[in-house]
């Protein structure tokens, strides 16, 4: 399906409006306003938060993950003081869009999106490998659909929309929201799929020079797509049908950023070259990568 040409459509019925027009470009973002980094689950968010923390010293860096123990709680957002909140840089975490009403600052935010399909066997599949509870009582996928994790359903367009929708409780609207807020409060966006990629824009956005980083959280032993039945694949399709057109949004967006910023990032065969060739442990320069 071609997502623009279908959002722009609906746009022409009139029955939906966008604050922003549908192409966006990375800007540079000024030092001194906040990003907020929607980790989103099972999109290499653990890796993104690595990088993050090589660019920027701890006190400036506030990570959200409620029930982590390590981590604050959204609870301990709340109660931030102002004098604390203008020391802070990034905010990271589990956490859904609206935290910019909490910090009370401009700001930006950033995420990283992930094929539905894979997102839900890497979720299915790590739940079952480290969960006590069905370490030992493993269920297949058909049944673990059955608890309605809201993991498992529209999960990326409902923490980039902020609306916290219940399960099978996702609708259309929510798509919009979505794509009006990448349009309007993000930086840029990122795909898993296209991660270094991904990266070398948001290195135009918030001029980071260079960075490493390792692959973190990753399951070497995930099953792939083939594993599963025809069946479970379209229960995923069915259940993600918003997530996918937001994905397929996401991923034109990066593609037309690519396309546009080419200048700056040198020739599209540099690029690639420095993108593509990148492996578990990747060495990012970005001026070597073409950027002037």
């Amino acid at each position: 399906m071609d997502v623009t040409k279908y959002i722009k459509q609906h746009l022409k019925s009139g029955r939906h409006h966008l604050s922003r027009k549908l192409s966006i470009g990375p800007t540079m973002q000024p030092k001194d306003q906040p990003l907020i980094f929607l980790h989103v689950p099972k999109t290499a968010g653990t890796t993104m938060r690595s990088i993050i923390e090589r660019q920027y010293p701890a006190a400036n860096t506030y990570y959200v993950y409620d029930g982590a123990g390590c981590f604050h709680t959204t609870s301990d957002l709340k109660t931030l003081t102002e004098d604390e909140k203008k020391k802070i840089l990034v905010y990271a975490g589990h956490v859904s869009y609206g935290v910019h009403n909490v910090i009370a600052r401009p700001s930006s935010y950033y995420a990283m999106l992930r094929d539905p399909v894979d997102r839900v066997i890497s979720y299915y599949h790590h739940i079952m490998n480290h969960n006590p509870s069905f370490k030992a009582n493993r269920m297949s996928l058909m049944k673990f659909f059955e608890r309605k994790d809201k993991q498992l359903d529209n999960h990326q367009t409902r923490i980039v929309s902020g609306v916290r929708a219940p399960f099978k409780g996702c609708s259309e609207d929510l798509l919009w929201a979505a794509i009006d807020n990448i349009n309007s409060d993000f930086c840029t966006i990122g795909i898993t799929e296209m991660f270094d990629q991904s990266l070398l824009l948001l290195s135009q956005v918030l001029g980071w020079k260079s960075f490493k980083y390792e692959r973190k959280n990753v399951s070497a032993d995930r099953p792939l797509r083939e594993y599963f039945s025809k069946g479970e694949i379209n229960m995923i399709r069915n259940s993600n049908r918003l997530d996918e057109m937001l994905y397929s949004y996401a991923k034109r967006q990066i593609e037309q950023q690519l396309r546009e910023t080419g200048a700056k990032f040198g020739d599209a065969k540099e690029l690639r070259t420095a993108s593509g060739a990148l492996g578990p442990h990747a060495d990012i320069n970005v001026k070597e990568a073409g950027q002037h």
